[in-house]
C-alpha cells in the first residue's frame, strides 16, 4: 500500500513540475518596432527664407535628432524623438540658400544606440516665390505586444489538477484498503 501512494506522489511531483515548467517558460510581452530610417518635408518646394516642417523617423526614443540643410551647410535646429522615434521640426529655412537643389540631412541614433544618418533632397525656390505644400499620409497604429500565453496556462491548470486528482484517489485506495 505504500507503494501505490509513494508512486502516487511520484506523480504528483512531476505533473506539479511540470506545470510550473510550464507556466515559467511563458514569454514576456515585448514591443516590436518597425519603423524604417527616413526624412521628409512638408513641401519638396520650399522657399528660401520660409517655413519648413522637417520629419524624420526611425531614431530611437527620447534621442535628439540635428537638422542641417546641405550644399552650403547649415543647422536647422534640433528636435527630440518621440515614443516612436519620429522627430519633427519646424523652422524657417536659412534665407541666404540659394535657388537650386540641396539635402535635407538628419543624424541621430536608432533604437539600439547605432549612428543613424538620413537624407532627403529639396528644390528651394528665388526668395519671395510661392510654395505648395504637399501633406503626406500618416500611418497610425501600435505596436504588437505580448505573447498568447492562455493556451499554457490551460495545459498547466489542467495537469495541477490532474495531479490533484490522482493523490486524492490513491489516498482514497490507502484507506479502503
Amino acid at each position: 500500500m505504500k507503494n501505490t501512494s509513494s508512486s502516487s506522489a511520484k506523480i504528483l511531483v512531476a505533473s506539479l513540475s511540470l506545470a510550473a515548467v510550464l507556466l515559467l517558460s511563458v514569454g514576456t510581452a515585448s514591443a516590436q518596432y518597425n519603423v524604417p530610417a527616413a526624412v521628409t518635408t512638408n513641401t519638396s518646394t520650399p522657399v528660401a527664407g520660409g517655413p519648413i516642417t522637417v520629419t524624420a523617423t526611425g531614431f530611437g526614443p527620447g534621442t535628439t535628432v540635428a537638422f542641417s540643410v546641405e550644399s552650403t551647410p547649415q543647422a536647422l535646429g534640433t528636435a527630440v524623438a518621440n515614443s516612436s522615434g519620429t522627430a519633427t521640426l519646424t523652422t524657417t529655412l536659412p534665407a541666404s540658400l540659394p535657388a537650386g537643389v540641396h539635402t535635407i540631412r538628419a543624424i541621430g541614433v536608432d533604437a539600439n544606440g547605432a549612428p543613424l544618418n538620413v537624407t532627403t533632397t529639396i528644390t528651394t525656390a528665388a526668395a519671395g516665390a510661392t510654395t505648395t505644400t504637399t501633406t503626406a499620409a500618416a500611418t497610425t497604429g501600435l505596436a504588437a505586444t505580448g505573447s498568447s500565453s492562455a493556451g499554457l496556462v490551460r495545459i498547466g491548470v489542467v495537469i495541477a489538477v490532474l495531479g490533484g486528482l490522482l493523490l486524492l484517489a490513491s489516498k482514497r485506495r490507502t484507506e479502503s484498503a
